[in-house]
């Protein structure tokens, strides 16, 4: 058996490749020893092997422009992702001794297009050298990426016999038809959810069934100040709220497409095991990198995770068309949600979310994929998935009770924005020192709720050397925690009211209240930094 021949089986019995052609590249055929080709049904790979060993005068025959020509005629076989037709791979192999001299090299080299890897048609060239196991190739990167060292390893180990080389078994996969009854439970309850927050709303829904901001807080969204707060379980109760029905329809449209893969695939505990640490992860990231006053919500991380696991847990099928027809769905769905269109909620994509969950997912979905036996239809851990979906269960069930029990507290705040007379109005908001001084007494008489009303009494107060009543002044103010997180969520407010009564305190002799007093806000600032107004001040370490 010759080195080429060798090659040949190696291919069919652990690459996936098939003796012979398509049609099209019968002409590629005629002028090698062999050809093999793999289809997964979106692509198509093609190998042209000339055997050097058994005719040492043999080269290959064809131009690039012939073989180019050859490749498009091909591409009638490949598919297309997101609207881009999939190339055809042709590689053109000369196998035998010293098949990588300078003189073949120099030959091979015509047949390289410039950067193949952004053609239709892909061609490159490979010397493949039998005796001294050298592998030279025309595509990027030396062919590293293109199976160059498996060719290296095969050609240094000691050659297998016949009965040594045979195709492996596709792994156990589960085949029992089951209908994906999880998957349509969790869009149950993020549809109820979401029902409750257009029937419960604190303020009216507005445009297409999209709940006010101040709902979203107050039904357990993601929220930074919220969180600071011993709030945790906004994390996990967020996955289950949407911005809009369009919002719920797009994330119900991705679960499906991932949750009936997985329920078939890994079992209905991991889904919902993926689900849970899904979503924690896609809030956790989203809290790490979106602004302290951005609102997050929705199933994105969750659902991503679901995507990235099934994604990577679909290399568990044989290579082929069944592989393919399962991961491009997926894929179209996937990449997009991964670009950065946005960070902010209020029809626009959370990102950091979508990342974070994806992150999350192919993890998880790497770790089970490894760890899967060949025989077993279904991956290891179903006890620790069983423990995880539990806790997930319990995690919503307490999670909504401290949501539900909380909730009065934003019907007073949503009266506090349904009635503006209890705020300031803009326009008889003070615009100078002088003003303010002079304004101070009667804004705070009549807008007492308001905190900006009780910083401008307390300016009032230090002028006329009373800091314990502007002390009390201030702190009145702080005490509106309501208003402050919501109606003034970029908490510049609240850094105004701690940096004066730090100050105040400072004056007193009092510093470390004063730190105290100033530590809820000391990341407040831009990227988490200390507010510039406490810089001067020295009580944030």
């Amino acid at each position: 058996m010759t080195t080429a021949e060798y090659l040949a089986k190696l291919m069919c019995a652990e690459r996936g490749y098939e003796r012979g052609t398509v049609p099209e590249a019968q002409a590629l055929a005629d002028a090698c020893d062999g050809i093999l080709t793999k289809s997964d049904g979106m692509s198509l790979q093609i190998i042209c092997v000339v055997d050097r060993e058994a005719n040492p005068t043999r080269t290959f025959g064809l131009e690039l422009a012939t073989v180019v020509e050859i490749g498009k005629r091909c591409l009638a076989h490949t598919g297309t992702v997101f609207g881009a037709k999939q190339p055809v791979g042709i590689q053109v192999w000369e196998v035998g001794p010293g098949a990588d001299s300078n003189e073949a090299r120099a030959r091979l080299k015509a047949l390289s297009r410039r950067m193949p890897g952004l053609a239709k048609v892909q061609v490159t060239a490979w010397a493949i050298d039998s005796t001294g196991g050298h592998v030279f190739s025309t595509a990027p990167w030396g062919g590293v990426f293109m199976g160059r060292r498996y060719l290296e390893r095969v050609l240094a180990a000691p050659r297998r016999a016949d009965h040594e080389i045979v195709r492996e078994e596709p792994a156990a996969v589960a085949t029992a038809s089951r209908r994906p009854w999880v998957t349509i439970s969790i869009f149950a309850v993020l549809a109820l959810a979401f029902t409750a927050e257009l029937v419960f709303g604190v303020l009216p829904w507005k445009g297409l069934l999209s709940p006010d901001i101040l709902t979203l807080v107050a039904a357990g969204g993601v929220v930074r100040p919220a969180l600071q707060e011993g709030e945790w379980h906004r994390l996990f109760t967020a996955a289950f709220l949407h911005g809009d029905i369009i919002h719920l329809v797009f994330n119900g449209v991705a679960l499906f497409l991932a949750g009936i893969v997985l329920e078939k695939l890994f079992g209905r505990a991991w889904l919902v095991a993926l689900f849970v640490v899904g979503a924690l992860g896609g809030s956790v990231l989203s809290v790490i990198i979106n602004p302290p006053n951005i609102v997050s919500v929705g199933a994105s991380g969750a659902i991503m995770a679901l995507l990235a696991a099934a994604l990577v847990s679909s290399f568990r099928l044989p290579a082929g068309v069944t592989r393919t027809q399962m991961q491009m769905p997926l894929v179209r769905v996937l990449i997009p949600s991964l670009i950065p269109l946005a960070t902010q909620v209020g029809g626009k994509i959370d990102f950091a979310a979508h990342l974070g969950g994806a992150l999350v997912g192919a993890a998880m979905g790497l770790v089970l994929l490894k760890t899967w036996p060949q025989t077993e239809p279904f991956p290891r851990f179903q006890k620790v998935a069983r423990a995880v979906a539990a806790a997930g269960a319990l995690l919503l069930v307490v999670g909504f009770s401290l949501v539900a029990k909380n909730y009065g507290s934003y019907r007073d705040v949503a009266a506090v924005k349904s009635y503006s007379r209890l705020l300031i109005p803009d326009e008889q908001l003070p615009k100078s020192d002088s003003a303010i001084l002079a304004n101070a007494a009667a804004l705070v008489k009549k807008y007492p709720r308001d905190p900006r009303a009780r910083i401008f009494h307390a300016r009032l107060l230090e002028t006329e050397q009373k800091p314990r009543e502007a002390e009390s002044e201030l702190r009145r103010g702080l005490e509106e925690r309501d208003i402050l997180r919501v109606v003034f969520p970029n908490r510049n407010v609240e850094i105004l009211l701690r940096a004066f009564l730090a100050e105040l305190l400072i004056a007193d002799g009092r510093k470390p209240d004063a730190e105290s007093v100033a530590s809820p806000v000391c990341a407040a600032g831009p990227e988490g930094k200390i507010p510039d107004v406490l810089k001067s001040l020295g009580v944030c370490k």
